[in-house]
């Protein structure tokens, strides 16, 4: 009997210790799980913050239609991009491209790491995301993109001709203006609380 009493502790004893090994499992996963879900809720949160800084990069481009034809770098504005040159230079947004050289990279925090600087959008937000953005222009020459030499992506709205018909109607006499419309890049970077960062670009055309 008594060698039956021990077999029934050593047992509830085994037992014992693989439900502790089992409990502390499953508190290590849940731990995991929350961590997991909340770096996910703060990359979402720097992504929807990254609106404000295209908004803000558009609301600039629009309102200083005279400054467009040259770099203004305190704006964070370049109206010449390199990537367009028949050099192939390359813009290494994230610093990861070329790991070690700051010669192509964007200077995110103005610290002066990197050769192109951007606009800090004020200050952070509510969450904590610090918006900063870059513009190109997509051209490969700075100037008016109607001059010689400067080429540009574009987009030409245009119509030949003294008159516009449909079927048997006329509309006149006066053709449709001739407009053009440059292309732009904009690149954002959030910066949030625990490190996370999210990139976003975008590309906008305006007319001249």
């Amino acid at each position: 009997m008594k060698r039956e009493q021990g077999f029934i502790l050593f047992i509830a004893l085994t037992m014992l210790a693989l439900m502790t090994i089992i409990a502390l499992a499953l508190v290590r996963a849940v731990d995991t799980t929350n961590e997991v879900a909340n770096n996910i809720g703060f990359v979402q949160s720097t992504l929807i913050s990254s609106d404000s800084g295209l908004e803000a990069a558009t609301t600039w481009l629009q309102g200083n239609p005279g400054l467009l034809n040259a770099d203004d770098d305190t704006n964070g504005y370049y109206a010449r991009d390199v990537e367009l040159l028949a050099t192939n230079q390359l813009i290494d947004y994230t610093g990861s491209a070329s790991p070690g050289n700051v010669n192509d990279d964007v200077d995110w925090d103005n610290t002066g790491n990197g050769p192109y600087k951007v606009k800090l959008h004020a200050a952070a937000d509510t969450a904590g995301n610090q918006i900063a953005y870059i513009i190109h222009r997509l051209c490969d020459a700075y100037g008016s993109p109607g001059a010689s030499g400067v080429r540009c992506a574009r987009m030409s709205l245009s119509a030949t001709g003294g008159a516009s018909k449909s079927g048997a109607g006329g509309y006149g006499s006066l053709a449709i203006s001739t407009k053009s419309q440059i292309y732009y890049r904009i690149t954002t970077r959030a910066k949030g609380p625990r490190n996370t960062a999210s990139f976003t670009q975008a590309t906008i055309v305006i007319e001249y």
